[in-house]
């Protein structure tokens, strides 16, 4: 819940994740897909499922930690990623970015730390930085991949659904 992000996923600090997970980051406001999506000419699109899906490299850079970002700014030209390909899938509500890399993440043999860095360059809705009332411009978080690959579906035992399923309306505080 760090200023305009509710949360993220894996979660800052998190070990063991698995080599093709996604990455899940969800704000507190809609944002302005032209900033978070380029198409495969590199252009900056509002995503889509088809020809505009693309993270936007400038703007959402997924780099090993050993490695570093290797821009230190969101106005360095090209390619700035360590994770150059990777497929974005955005909430009705759009403000959930679900990010699929490509290829899985980290190596067959140990584990690999990741970072993942949100430029002020991403924008809401009515064109300001999504993280202007914030205390930086950017947002950044890291976490650990295994060398494991999650391949069991998941599976919803009878009785096994918390909370129990009512009609009732939720409270949240």
């Amino acid at each position: 819940g760090s200023c305009t992000v509710e949360r993220v996923y894996p979660e800052d600090g998190q070990n063991d994740v698995a080599r093709n997970t996604s990455i899940i980051i969800t704000f507190k406001e809609p944002l302005s897909l032209n900033s978070v999506c380029r198409n495969a000419a590199g252009e900056d699109c509002a995503c889509d499922k088809s020809s505009c899906n693309l993270i936007n490299p400038e703007h959402i850079r997924i780099f090993r930690k050993d490695f570093g970002d290797n821009c230190g700014s969101s106005s360095c030209p090209g390619d700035n990623t360590n994770v150059s390909k990777a497929y974005v899938s955005v909430s009705g509500d759009r403000q959930t970015l679900i990010i699929t890399p490509a290829d899985f993440l980290g190596k067959s043999d140990g584990n690999t730390d990741y970072q993942v860095r949100f430029t002020g360059d991403v924008l809401k809705d009515n064109g300001d930085s999504i993280f202007k009332t914030c205390n930086s411009d950017w947002f950044q978080w890291g976490f650990s991949v295994s060398n494991n690959l999650d391949l069991t579906p998941p599976q919803v035992v009878m009785g096994g659904i918390f909370p129990l399923p009512d009609n009732e309306k939720d409270i949240y505080n």
